[in-house]
C-alpha cells in the first residue's frame, strides 16, 4: 500500500468565491459545505461537494495574486447522461464552451467549458457496454 489512502479534495484558486460557489451549486448540482477565513494561511476558503468529490475554492487574502484560468487546475471532468441537454442548460446561462462537443469512439462524447475563474471543466457522456 502506498502513502496515499484516497482522494481528499481539488483546490481551485478564484478571485470571486461567491461566484464560484454559485456556479458549482446552482448549475452543476454540488452541495455547499463550508466557508471560512484562515488568517494564519492567508486564505479564504469555501468547499462544495458532489458525492465523494470535494472542491475547495481558495482566495488569497495575504497579498498573493489570485491567478486564475489555465494552469490553476488542468480540468475537472463531470459525468452526464445527456451531454446535449447539459450543454443547452449551460449555454443558456452564458457559459463559454471551448470548441464543440467531441465524439470519441461510437458513443462517447466530451465537451469542454469554462468555470467562473477560467478553469477548464469537461462534460463526459459514456456509453457503458455490458458483456454477457
Amino acid at each position: 500500500m502506498g502513502i496515499i489512502s484516497g482522494f481528499d479534495h481539488i483546490c481551485i484558486v478564484t478571485d470571486d468565491i461567491d461566484r464560484s460557489v454559485d456556479f458549482y451549486t446552482r448549475l452543476l448540482g454540488f452541495t455547499f459545505g463550508h466557508r471560512e477565513t484562515v488568517d494564519v494561511a492567508g486564505v479564504e476558503v469555501a468547499a462544495v461537494s458532489l458525492g465523494a468529490v470535494t472542491v475547495e475554492f481558495v482566495r488569497f487574502t495575504d497579498g498573493r495574486e489570485n491567478v486564475t484560468g489555465d494552469g490553476v487546475v488542468e480540468m475537472l471532468g463531470f459525468a452526464t447522461d445527456d451531454i446535449f441537454a447539459a450543454i443547452d442548460v449551460l449555454r443558456g446561462e452564458g457559459v463559454e464552451f471551448v470548441g464543440e462537443p467531441v465524439r470519441v469512439g461510437e458513443d462517447d462524447w466530451f465537451a469542454v467549458f469554462r468555470g467562473p475563474s477560467g478553469e477548464k471543466l469537461e462534460l463526459t457522456q459514456r456509453q457503458l457496454t455490458v458483456n454477457d
